[in-house]
């Protein structure tokens, strides 16, 4: 009993008098019943999350990421109708850019923008993480799988509190399940996540804005979509990407008719009326393979003459 009295004290923010309502005791054993403290455990770590639903629907502030298009345009390598991204290239001032770049969206009150502000931000927030993640461990590709983990079991560096924002240390798990998909439930922030991996939607090379986010996932969207590697019908079954499985309970209410639907919205006119016939999904086996591009050089840093101006800062640092 005294260890779980201590994991509750240790929850946020319960106070004594909440404690004290909280413990609901057997007549007979006088012990600690389940079901109470199992309940005030789940009520406290869904509000521990509840925090980042607050946003400004009046904000007219647009945050700069014209930072995150230098970098992305800095490693996007284009190998026919393949996309790589050259991580190793993000060396000495290239590399310090990036870090900076990460640095300054956490130091952005993002509760106080709208949500298509916020929504942008997170996701650049993201990928950053794992662009500098990737550019700082040089073996690193070699193994995502173990990095990434999946959704709800994430491996160690999805686990690891990397960012800290508004206070509160988040890791790259943190932002995709329990922001992104907690408080948008919209099944396009699918194709705006970066894994580093060949099974993941491609990542545009320019970053995120609240101004076009929503057209952006959009666009990756049908452009996954688009390949029979993701999506291919068989009979009646619509075999897609894990990406759809991982997440099917918590996007998708865990219906098979509601991915259909979501894939057939994006879809090409012949594709939706060859997936109308499908009636359910199972999934391909995830593509781990990396997207890393190994060049035989490494270029000596950003040309970020592109970068700065805007009502957030962000662009002006770092370049070489």
């Amino acid at each position: 009993m005294t260890t779980i009295l201590q994991r509750i004290s240790r929850t946020a923010g319960l106070s004594a008098l909440a404690l004290a309502a909280f413990i609901v005791t057997d007549s007979q054993s006088g012990q600690l019943t389940s079901g109470a403290y199992a309940a005030e455990i789940s009520r406290t770590e869904a509000s521990e999350w509840d925090r980042w639903a607050q946003h400004n629907p009046e904000s007219t502030e647009a945050v700069d990421h014209t930072s995150m298009d230098s970098i992305l345009k800095f490693i996007t390598v284009n190998l026919g109708n393949r996309q790589a991204m050259a991580y190793a290239t993000l060396k000495g001032s290239s590399l310090i850019y990036v870090r900076q770049y990460g640095r300054y969206l956490e130091d952005i009150p993002v509760s106080t923008l709208n949500r298509d502000e916020q929504l942008a931000y997170w996701l650049n927030l993201h990928n950053v993480g794992v662009i500098r993640f990737l550019a700082e461990d040089e073996k690193a590709y070699k193994k995502m799988k173990k990095h990434r983990g999946l959704p709800g079991n994430p491996g160690t560096k999805w686990a690891e509190k990397i960012f800290h924002v508004e206070g509160v240390a988040l890791s790259l798990e943190d932002i995709e399940q329990n922001i992104l998909f907690r408080h948008w439930k919209n099944p396009l922030i699918l194709y705006g996540l970066c894994y580093g991996t060949k099974g993941n939607p491609p990542i545009a090379n320019v970053g995120y804005t609240g101004r076009n986010v929503i057209a952006q996932l959009e666009a990756s969207a049908r452009k996954f979509i688009k390949s029979s590697k993701n999506v291919k019908l068989k009979r009646a079954n619509l075999k897609v990407s894990s990406i759809y499985g991982w997440n099917k309970d918590t996007l998708f209410g865990g219906d098979d008719a509601q991915v259909i639907s979501h894939i057939m919205a994006y879809s090409s006119e012949k594709q939706a009326a060859q997936f109308a016939s499908a009636r359910t999904i199972s999934t391909t086996k995830y593509n781990w393979r990396t997207i890393a591009h190994l060049p035989r050089t490494v270029q000596a840093g950003f040309n970020s003459s592109g970068s700065g101006g805007g009502s957030r800062g962000g662009g002006g640092y770092g370049g070489s």
